[in-house]
């Protein structure tokens, strides 16, 4: 093998095994509260708070009564918004409540069926990926350990 291609293994199964790590870690419901600042874009489901008042953004601007929170009901979605808005009574939404409030989206869904776990299960391509990387740098490092064997230098002294 040339020099070129074993360093090509080890670093192509270096990149599949971190994307596949990567990828592995993004956990993801969709019972999900996102915080955004005033004119933010809404792009995921779930229901969307300022992040300084904790109150209710709505991201459609067609219609300004639709308080619609896709999957949370609006029994759910009343929960949410009025634990959000009790712990910003104090004028204060510090990340600590938003993080309560998170939890309680995140146990209303657990409550629905959907515990919070990663979307990605194994068999997905990310799966795959990382399992084949680790084969890759162990082959890579392998090969090029194998290839590059330590030269011991001649002991000057025993040729005199």
């Amino acid at each position: 093998m040339t020099g070129l291609l074993r360093w090509a293994i080890l670093g192509v199964g270096i990149l599949m095994t971190g994307y596949g790590v990567i990828a592995g870690l993004a956990h993801g419901t969709d019972y999900e509260v996102h915080f955004i600042t005033q004119g933010g874009s809404c792009v995921d489901v779930g229901i969307y708070l300022n992040q300084r008042t904790g109150e209710l953004v709505n991201c459609d601007d067609s219609n300004a009564d639709d308080r619609s929170a896709p999957p949370f009901t609006d029994e759910e979605l009343d929960r949410v918004v009025a634990l959000a808005d009790h712990l910003a009574q104090d004028g204060y939404f510090t990340g600590l409540d938003q993080a309560q409030v998170v939890g309680l989206a995140h146990s209303i869904g657990a409550a629905n069926g959907d515990p919070y776990e990663p979307k990605k299960k194994a068999g997905s391509a990310d799966h795959i990926l990382f399992l084949t990387g680790i084969p890759m740098i162990l082959l890579g490092g392998i090969v090029a350990a194998a290839a590059n064997p330590r030269r011991r230098r001649p002991d000057r002294r025993s040729a005199k």
